[in-house]
């Protein structure tokens, strides 16, 4: 996905300051006058891709402290090859546990490349890595990756270029020592890879093309739980605390961009399904994006980017994406740009951040930049 450029120029203008907070800890941004905003809406919003966190109540960006720290000891002793890495960043459902998966890598000793995976628990320190078993072949780019909720496993879906693969998608399971749980190839003829979750029992979630599947615990032999038809595609498949519950965002059109999608909720046995939000006030050619959900950390609120397919510039801020907030029992909730089209039981979303001249704005995340991300809504 491509970011505005205001909006990755707001965050990287953060000035910071060092202050601990819960599991994990941050450098915060400059102090913003202390009041309640979005509507007492606790917790955190880390966004994995710029290993930030957002404060709901006092609407501060801060750093992670943590992946600060370790970027500074260069990831353990992970080391890159080449210009050509690509990094993935994630959290697990309390943000205890960080995955760090690192493509075209290697540890300790130079290697042919592969792809290097690190688990990073914020509460002890320990850093557990390791390298993705070649199996007599190479690698192909890695497509999504995810930790379990205990730190214990991590997920790989890669694009495998070997000959026995067959070109295909492969998902493995590894324990946090390197050892593979569990493998399994997906023919790439059938879609694209995308979302890869754990639930709170350890199957796997995850979206492949038209459908969403799901595992066994601990198994990477996934059965379709829900398909669907025509230019429909699931994406951004997040799993709620209690594992009862998906929502995903159902993309239905877009461009290379940008995504006209919705976003609905699915229940864990796949048999029952709505949508979570309706967008008014837009027509087919310019209906809106909503994407990256992410559950609060007691299931009672799911977050997510809501924005537009127009095209945003500095001058025009247009349909950027920002974020809401709407209660995870919502069905068909309106939604819009104006307000007078947004349910009063969403919250729209509001943060401060820090500009070249020093002025503190405060910014309705809907109208003005955001980082659009994946999320993970941890607690205070």
């Amino acid at each position: 996905m491509n970011y505005p450029l205001p909006a990755i120029l707001a965050i990287a203008a953060v000035m910071v300051l060092f202050q601990p907070f819960d599991g994990i800890a941050s450098r915060s941004s400059a102090t913003p006058p202390e009041r309640s905003l979005n509507r007492g809406l606790s917790g955190r919003l880390l966004l994995s891709n710029y290993e930030q966190a957002l404060a709901l109540s006092t609407g501060r960006y801060e750093s992670i402290q943590q992946i600060h720290d370790w970027r500074r000891k260069n990831v353990g002793t992970i080391n890159h090859v080449g210009d050509k890495s690509h990094n993935w960043t994630r959290f697990s459902s309390n943000g205890r546990f960080i995955l760090k998966v690192v493509e075209n890598c290697w540890i300790k000793q130079p290697f042919a490349a592969i792809h290097c995976v690190a688990i990073f628990d914020t509460a002890t320190g320990a850093i557990d890595e390791f390298i993705i078993n070649p199996e007599g072949h190479g690698f192909g780019s890695v497509e999504s990756v995810a930790i379990s909720r205990d730190g214990e496993h991590a997920a790989v879906f890669t694009n495998d270029d070997s000959a026995s693969s067959a070109g295909n998608y492969y998902l493995r399971i590894y324990d946090k020592s390197g050892n593979k749980i569990d493998g399994n190839s997906y023919d790439k003829g059938f879609g694209e890879i995308g979302s890869l979750e754990f639930s709170p029992d350890n199957r796997i979630v995850f979206t492949y093309g038209k459908a969403i599947l799901k595992t066994p615990p601990l198994s990477s032999f996934g059965k379709p739980l829900k398909m669907f038809s025509g230019n429909e595609r699931p994406i951004h498949l997040r799993v709620s605390p209690d594992g009862k519950r998906f929502v995903f965002a159902l993309k239905t059109g877009g461009t290379s961009v940008s995504i006209q999608s919705t976003l609905w909720v699915l229940s864990s046995d796949g048999k029952r399904s709505h949508k979570l939000v309706e967008a008014r006030g837009y027509t087919a050619e310019n209906a809106p994006q909503m994407n990256n959900p992410a559950w609060s950390h007691d299931g009672r609120w799911i977050a997510f980017a809501f924005g537009g397919v127009s095209s945003y510039d500095s001058t025009n801020h247009g349909f950027a994406a920002g974020l809401l907030a709407v209660p995870s029992g919502s069905v068909n909730e309106p939604v819009g740009y104006s307000e007078s089209e947004v349910s009063p039981r969403i919250v729209r979303l509001q943060s401060y951040y820090k500009l070249k001249n020093g002025k503190i704005l405060k910014s309705s995340t809907l109208k003005d930049s955001f980082p659009t991300d994946r999320v993970t809504w941890v607690a205070q």
